[in-house]
This record gives C-alpha cells, structure tokens and sequence, in this order.
C-alpha cells in the first residue's frame, strides 16, 4: 500500500508536479539519468532526489504551502518509509519486516540520500555521495543528514566516530565527494563490493532466495491426530512460551509445548538471515569492519608476502598450504575523508563556519613559508588541501552555509530525533526556497 495519504496520492496525475507525470508514488519519480559529456562526474547518476531547476521553472519555490505539499513533505514520507518506520496518522512507529537493499552504482547527492536509508546500502567503485545544494543557495532536504553527519561512525564505533564533526562539516559545507570506501569507513553505506561482476551474482542470489514470508529455518510441526487437546490453543501457547524468549523448555531442558508454534518460533527469529548472509559473502569489507568471513580480521590473523605486508590470511597449518593456494585478504581501508576530518579537528571547533574558514586561510597561507624546504613536503599538503577547501566554501551561498552548519550543530545535540531533525531541515529548506531574490532564485537564473 502507498505511504501517501489521498491528498498526496492524487499528485500522481498533476502535471505541475516536480515529481513528474504518470508516476504512482514519488519513489518511481526519483531521477535516474546520466551525465554526459561531464568531465568531473565521468560515473553514471543515480539520483538527487529531484530536480531543483524544475521546482523553478514550475514557480513551486515561490509557493510555501505547495513546495511543501507536493515536494518537501513527500520526500520526508518517502525517507520514513526506506528507514523502516512510518507513522502517516499518529505517532506510533511500525518497524519494516522486510529488508531494503540500495545500491548506489554511481553519483548520489543531496535528497537522494533517502535511498540510501535501506537495511543494506552496497557501495561500488563507482558509488560516490556528496551536498551540491549550497551550490544553488540550498540546505539540506528533509531526509535527516543534519542528524546522521554529526552522528558518522557512532553507530558502528568506527575508527572515524572521533572525527564525526569534521567528517560532516567536509561533506555538508566544504564539497567533498565521499568515495564508496569513505561511505563505509563513515557508515554512510554498509557493504563494499569492489568487483563489479560480484553484482550479478547478487542479483541472482537474492532472486533465488525465498520470500520473506517464505523463509524458514525448520519445517511446519506436526500435530498428531487425536491429540489436539493436549497442545491447547496455538495462538495463546505461541505467546505464552516464545514471545519473551521465556517459558519454551522444561527444567531439564526438553522442549515444551505444540510442535508448529516451536517451528514458528525458531522461523521467526530467523527471518532475513540468508539475506544478510548473502551480502556479506559477495563483500569485501562492511561498516563493522568484517570481512566476507563475517568477523573482524586483526593483524595477529594475517601474514606477511615477500615484501613484508600483511595481506595473507595466517593459515592453521601452513605446511599444508603451497603459496599459490594462500588466501589473499585486502589490504587496509585508508578513507581520504576520515584523514582529513582528522589533519583539521582543531578547526572543526569553531563555533560559527566563518570561523571555520578563517581558520582553514591561516593555514593555507602557510604553503609558501615551507615550500621548497627539505622535511616540510607534509606541511605543503595539508596547506594545499586547506586552500582547495577553503575555495569550495567561497564557491557557496553563504547564507546557505550559515543555515547548513546551524542544522548540523542543533542535529548534534542529545535530545534530537531523525524526526525532529528532518522537521527543521524542512522548514528550513522552504525558506530558502522561497525566499524572493534569493540565492536559489539567482542560482536558477544564472543557468550554471
């Protein structure tokens, strides 16, 4: 059934809508083109959510109640739904039973990232996510990033939690495109798979896996005729012994109770597993740092190869194993995004972004005092990479900056939900939208 209430549902068939014509719902409206001939995205487009030059062209933008109606609020819904938990009515909250799998095979940006809410998102060479809309005098869409940036790594305690702030601050502000190894060493996705030919055999090994109301560990129990009465009512025994995981064996530890409803129990707690199997298999690495063993691998579990690097997976017995026949395991993740959150975690302090790019121009000026010195090559690195920054910032709407760094620094803060960071951003967006002879509004006709 459709997320959408009647009034949203009937959008469908508006030809004013920004979610184009003869759509059933804003999920098949999302864009899904290729840039061509475009020298800095040489990889194919997935999404961004919608197209904010035709919200212009429509004159939506200038309209507060319709650019939230048919646009903003749908893309919320939309966003909900993907998480797994909608409340369309009231504010009770119902956990999605089945699994969303998003694959990212190239460009997301800005308000696509409600895709990749799923269980599962599989990042690619290819994948790549990045903020485009301070560009155009934009916030965030209300798909919860004001949240979630603050928030990179925590989930998971990845190596980058420490470095959250900068790794928000370089996505939302600074123009960053986070790469498919960024988005898992951050857990903006959940899965690498590397070699593209592993994605056909995903694509075959799920659609070879039962459905969800399919799946079973163990077979329907028997009931044995003329024996009903000593099994009781299925439905309240079920409850009784399986729902809290108590009650389901005996003191000595035999089984206790009706046959089905022990099958029942065991099948649904084990729901998705071959799913989650799959994924993690045809993986190279995922967001908890387990490869496609499942688990962990530290350096105490490899070996060296002829030059000294730890890349081969350290064998029980290696006198049982030839050389050709050692596991080759990859090598370590480095995310460039999480290095630089961490080269520039004093100026991530700042409590305002004008701050913030004060403080990146002092250190990039410091490029001409050690070039050309013996020892410094490190020192020119991080100030070359301060000033391309710092250009990346003055490139934007300032007022869109000041708002994005506001949204991200109220999304920090303990008590706030996804919910209630995705109402702000809203709200946010549509003035930025519709404010008159505003930087979106120049953006729109400038035709960049």
């Amino acid at each position: 059934p459709s997320f959408l209430d009647e009034e949203e549902r009937s959008l469908q068939d508006d030809p004013d809508s920004p979610w184009g014509q003869g759509f059933s719902n804003p999920v098949k409206s999302l864009l899904n083109s290729t840039l061509e001939n475009d020298a800095l995205y040489p990889i194919p487009y997935v999404t961004s959510g919608y197209d904010p030059r035709s919200i212009y062209s429509q004159g939506i933008h200038s309209n507060p109640h319709q650019l939230q109606r048919q646009l903003l609020h749908p893309l919320m819904e939309l966003t909900t739904a993907i998480r797994g938990t909608h409340h369309p009515h009231d504010d009770s909250r119902t956990p999605s039973r089945i699994p969303t799998i998003s694959l990212p095979h190239g460009l997301v940006t800005d308000g696509g990232y409600s895709l990749l809410s799923s269980s599962y998102v599989l990042a690619t060479r290819s994948s790549s996510y990045s903020v485009l809309h301070p560009l155009r005098g934009l916030s965030f869409d209300p798909v919860g990033l004001s949240y979630l940036l603050p928030r990179l790594g925590w989930e998971f305690d990845q190596p980058c939690a420490p470095h959250s702030v900068g790794c928000a601050i370089l996505l939302a502000l600074g123009g960053y495109a986070a790469n498919g190894v960024d988005m898992v060493a951050t857990g903006l996705a959940t899965h690498y798979i590397g070699e593209e030919r592993k994605l056909n055999l995903l694509e075959r090994a799920l659609s070879e896996l039962e459905s969800w109301g399919e799946q079973r560990l163990l077979p329907d129990g028997k009931r044995l005729y003329g024996r009903e009465d000593e099994y009781g009512n299925e439905e309240e025994d079920f409850r009784k012994n399986y729902g809290h995981l108590r009650g389901a064996t005996t003191r000595d530890g035999s089984y206790r109770g009706d046959p089905m409803n022990f099958a029942k129990f065991k099948n649904q707690q084990c729901k998705n597993v071959a799913v989650g199997n799959v994924i993690q298999h045809l993986s190279e690495f995922d967001v908890a740092n387990a490869g496609e063993y499942g688990c962990p691998i530290a350096k105490s579990d490899l070996e060296e190869d002829e030059y000294g690097n730890l890349v081969y997976l350290k064998s029980s017995d290696p006198s049982l194993v030839l050389p050709e026949e050692r596991i080759l395991m990859y090598g370590t993740v480095n995310s460039t995004l999480v290095d630089l959150a961490a080269t520039f975690q004093d100026v991530w302090m700042e409590p305002t972004i004008h701050g913030v790019m004060e403080r990146l121009r002092e250190i990039a000026v410091t490029k001409e005092q050690y070039e050309g010195k013996k020892g410094y090559e490190e020192d020119v690195q991080v100030a070359e990479a301060a000033g391309d920054l710092v250009k990346n910032m003055e490139r934007r709407s300032p007022l869109a900056l000041s708002v994005t760094h506001r949204l991200l620094v109220l999304g920090s803060q303990g008590d706030e939900t996804v919910e209630s960071c995705m109402e702000r951003e809203m709200g946010a967006q549509r003035k930025l939208f519709s404010k008159k002879d505003g930087d979106f509004e120049r953006w729109a006709e400038s035709g960049m």
